[in-house]
C-alpha cells in the first residue's frame, strides 16, 4: 500500500514501460478515475523525456525535493494532462 499522503504513483522502468500505483483508501470511483488521469500525466511527460524521474529532473534540470509539492511543475503538468483526458473522455 501506498502512505496515506500519496494517492497515486508512477515508476518508469523504460522508455515504453510504466508501473502505475493508486492507493486503496481512495474511496470515490471519480476520484479515483483522477488519480490515474493524473499519472498517466507522469506517464506522458517522461515518454517524451519532460520528466526524468532518477534524479528528479523537469526539461533537463535537476530539481530538489524540497519544493512545495504544489509547485512541483511536474505536478501542475500531470494535473493538466488529467484535466485534458477528463474532458476528452467523461465530457463528451
Amino acid at each position: 500500500p501506498l502512505i496515506q499522503s500519496l494517492e497515486g504513483l508512477t515508476w518508469q522502468y523504460n522508455k515504453n514501460m510504466y508501473l502505475v500505483s493508486i492507493s486503496s483508501e481512495i474511496d470515490s470511483p471519480l476520484r479515483r478515475l483522477w488519480v490515474i488521469f493524473h499519472e498517466m500525466g507522469h506517464v506522458i511527460d517522461m515518454y517524451n523525456g519532460i520528466l526524468e524521474p532518477f534524479p528528479v529532473k523537469w526539461k533537463g534540470k535537476e530539481i530538489t525535493n524540497n519544493m512545495p509539492w504544489e509547485e512541483r511543475p511536474w505536478e501542475i503538468s500531470a494535473n493538466k494532462w488529467a484535466e485534458t483526458i477528463w474532458i476528452k473522455l467523461l465530457e463528451k
